[in-house]
Formats: C-alpha cells, sequence, structure tokens
C-alpha cells in the first residue's frame, strides 16, 4: 500500500506517523491565493509548510501541493494570475515539493512548459469515471490521478484504467459521498470560490447548501451511508489484488489525533468500532486536538440565522455521527467485484439496504439536525422584497 496522508498544519504529524507505507503528504497553507478543494483550512503559512517539506524529505516521504480549484472566472489567462502561479510553482519547486495537484487544465499545461520536473496529480474534483477520459488526461502529460468516487465500486472500469494506463492510479477512501452526487461539481465550483483570494482580496463566502443536501439525504434515508462511496480498510486487499496499491485519506482540517487514528486504521488495514470515525464528514470535531467533544446541539429558529455562512459555534448544530457497526459490513464489497451497479437505480438494485441494519443514527441528532438544516436551506431560498 502507499497512502496519502493529509497535513494540517501541525509538524508533530510526522512523528506521530512514521510508517513505510506513508509515501506522501499533501496540503496547502492557509492563505493560498489560487484556493482548492476545502475552505478555511488550518493556519500554517509558507515557512511551516518548507519545515515540513525538509523533515518529511529526511525520512523519503514525498508532498503534493494542492492547486486544485477549478473556477476563476477565466482570469487564469490574465498575465497578473499567470506571474502569481509562475512565482507559486517556483517557490514550490526550490523547497523541494515533489508532485502538485489541479483540476484546472490550463494550469497543468501552464506547469508543463515552465516547471517540467514537478510531477502534477490530477485532482479527484476533475471526476474522472471512465477509461477513455482517463487516457486523453495522460497524453496532456498527467502522471498521477486521484480517480473520481463514483467508481471506487466499480471493478471493471478500475480494472480497465490499471490495464491500459500507465499513471499512478489513486483511490480516495474515507470521503462518503453518494454515488453519481448531482450536486458534486456545483459543491466543488462553490469550495473553490469560497478557498481563493484571486477573484477579489478577501475569500468570499463558504456556503453550505450542497453539504446540507447531503447530510438531509443520509438522515433522511440511513441506506444512503451504506450507499457513499467509502472504502472499508479491511477491503483494502481487494483492489491491491486488481493492481490498485496507492490511496488517499481526508481531511486536512482534522487535529493530529484523528489524522493519526484514520491512517493507523488503513495501515493495519482493520477497524473495530464505528466506521463512521475513519470519515471526516462525520466529525463533530474538526481540528481541535480531541477525537470527540461532548455534543449539545440545539434547534435553532429560522429567524435567528442571520447568517448565510454557518457560523463555528453552530456548526456542530448542523452535523450528526452515525454509528456505522463496521463487523457487520464483511463481504459488502464482494458484490460489487461480480458486477458493477452504476447503470442501476438503486431502487431495482436493493443491495446497499440489505446492509442498512448496519447504520444507527440517535433520534434527537436525527430530529435537531434535521430541523435545522430544513430551516437553513429555507433561509437560502428566502427572497426579500
Amino acid at each position: 500500500m502507499k497512502l496519502s496522508v493529509p497535513f494540517n498544519g501541525d509538524i508533530s504529524l510526522i512523528d506521530n506517523l512514521r510508517d513505510k507505507e506513508i509515501c506522501m503528504f499533501y496540503g496547502q497553507i492557509s492563505e493560498e491565493a489560487f484556493g482548492g478543494g476545502r475552505s478555511n483550512i488550518g493556519k500554517y503559512d509558507q515557512e511551516n509548510l518548507k519545515k515540513f517539506v525538509e523533515e518529511i524529505k529526511r525520512n523519503s516521504i514525498k508532498f503534493n501541493y494542492i492547486l486544485n480549484g477549478n473556477c476563476f472566472s477565466n482570469l487564469e489567462f490574465t498575465d497578473d494570475v499567470k506571474r502569481k502561479l509562475y512565482n507559486k510553482l517556483q517557490w514550490l519547486e526550490e523547497i523541494g515539493v515533489h508532485m502538485v495537484t489541479f483540476s484546472n487544465p490550463f494550469f497543468i499545461k501552464f506547469c508543463k512548459k515552465y516547471f517540467p520536473n514537478l510531477k502534477i496529480s490530477l485532482s479527484v474534483i476533475a471526476r474522472v469515471n471512465d477509461l477513455k477520459q482517463l487516457l486523453l488526461w495522460e497524453q496532456e502529460g498527467v502522471d498521477h490521478i486521484t480517480l473520481s468516487k463514483d467508481i471506487n465500486r466499480d471493478f471493471e472500469t478500475l480494472m480497465k484504467m490499471k490495464k491500459y494506463s500507465n499513471m499512478e492510479l489513486q483511490l480516495l477512501v474515507n470521503d462518503p459521498c453518494l454515488p453519481s452526487c448531482h450536486l458534486n461539481n456545483y459543491h466543488n465550483q462553490i469550495t473553490s470560490y469560497a478557498s481563493q483570494s484571486i477573484l477579489s482580496d478577501a475569500k468570499m463566502n463558504h456556503v453550505s447548501f450542497c453539504t446540507s443536501q447531503c447530510r438531509k439525504s443520509m438522515l433522511e434515508d440511513p441506506t444512503n451511508i451504506i450507499r457513499a462511496m467509502w472504502i472499508r480498510p479491511e477491503d483494502i486487499k481487494v483492489y491491491e489484488e486488481i493492481g490498485i496499491s496507492s490511496f488517499k485519506l481526508v481531511d486536512r482540517k482534522e487535529s493530529v489525533n484523528w489524522i493519526e487514528r484514520a491512517a493507523k486504521a488503513y495501515i493495519n488495514r482493520k477497524y473495530s468500532g464505528n466506521l463512521a470515525d475513519l470519515m471526516s464528514f462525520f466529525s463533530l470535531n474538526k481540528g481541535n486536538g480531541e477525537l470527540e467533544p461532548e455534543r449539545n446541539s440545539e434547534k435553532i429558529d429560522i429567524e435567528k440565522m442571520d447568517w448565510i455562512t454557518i457560523p463555528k459555534e453552530h456548526k456542530i448544530d448542523f452535523r450528526f455521527k452515525p454509528f456505522i457497526d463496521n463487523s457487520k459490513l464483511d463481504g459488502f464489497i464482494d458484490r460489487f467485484v461480480k458486477m458493477s451497479c452504476r447503470n442501476q437505480p438503486c431502487s431495482v438494485c436493493g443491495y446497499c439496504s440489505k446492509f442498512s441494519e448496519a447504520v444507527s443514527i440517535d433520534y434527537n441528532d436525527q430530529e435537531v439536525v434535521l430541523h435545522n438544516q430544513d430551516h437553513y436551506i429555507d433561509k437560502l431560498l428566502e427572497k426579500k422584497r
């Protein structure tokens, strides 16, 4: 296994994760003008990143810098932005960064032209989910790719990709997006704009419209948690058997303790207990050092929601953490190895519903979070006279 692990800005992370199967860390500085797939990343600057890259290189570990914003209002073609991108890539090469992740095709060509020694990774945001698409990106000179989560359980497609492509294929294992989610592209656009300052002197607000829709769908039908595109630590071997050995963990917003727990579960290929412990989407406590806080959420009146970006003190009121009994998911992957369900509606297939008893949600959490999500979406839809 080759595991790619998020860097959250805490240099002590390397002391907690010295393992031969960790081949790469990835991340970006907090105030990244070009943004990326995450907004409001924990605070760390260029000097902090430089020290971390120097430290991991001593352990023969590489760093992948994230520049995977995908929307720039065509400003990527202006002299000012090209100059800023050149300076950024030049600095990354100087400090010893091995690879840069993009989703913007123009940025890839720019990097290939001026910095041919930097390896290029294509972001999961590009949503590559079929062989012909993959081969077109390979012709563009992409070295490494995180494939669309939509095909995490499509073994026929994964095997064909492995057979016909020379790129390193990587799968994201612990980000529970719904298969073929219709909100995915829009969600990435929202995040891209919210995380960059290229368009203005200040970052734009991040609006949790898509995330709210997603959480609602899981609360209303917990089978959607089973349908989501996670990969269990125990099932890593199934992917290795078809030749895929590169895997990526999220999330850069989590604490050292959280990242360490998730990484060790996948390195050991085993986790006993709640599989949701390994999924940042269900984390109740991002980046504060503890694994889980005391839950004290409450219903919020729509009249008190005088914001469109959920304030930090209210985030827990919009989150829930299910219990996903990992022991009840043994054998779940077997059906997908034999046949794909990508072209079948869930109502016809019904396979995931057979494993829905593995999921339980606290009734109070379900009631409170659904109430708040409904009110929040109504607030966003509100039209002023």
